[in-house]
């Protein structure tokens, strides 16, 4: 009799060398690729560059959006141990959105009137 093999696994495997086939995503770590990540990563800085521009990036903001997606990769795997490295992971990739004017949070509307300061207050309290 004959051992129960997964279909599913044997189809996407080559016979001889049970090696995934070329082309063949499947992963059985379930985790995906590093190009999968930082594919996903680059169209996510490019949908935030052209949300916050109104355009599409050129061709040199294009290198830097690729070369930060490659660092933030690299970033997320880096070891915890391995403080230097990370550090100089984090700054490159600042210096990467700071080129292309991404790396801060959007500024926050002043206050429509100032805040009165503690004599104010004392002051309006004795009337």
């Amino acid at each position: 009799m004959e051992p129960e093999s997964n279909s599913a696994f044997d189809a996407a495997t080559d016979p001889v060398t049970r090696r995934f086939l070329p082309g063949n995503n499947a992963n059985p770590l379930g985790q995906a690729s590093r190009k999968l990540k930082i594919r996903a990563e680059y169209e996510r800085l490019t949908v935030e560059f052209c949300n916050r521009y109104g355009r599409v990036p050129d061709a040199f903001e294009i290198g830097i959006i690729g070369n930060a997606a490659l660092l933030h990769v690299r970033l997320s795997k880096c070891r915890m141990g391995d403080h230097e490295s990370a550090a100089k992971l984090a700054n490159a990739y600042d210096r990467c959105l700071r080129r292309l004017g991404m790396n801060s949070a959007p500024t926050r509307a002043p206050a429509a009137t100032p805040r009165p300061s503690a004599l104010e207050v004392l002051s309006r309290g004795d009337k």
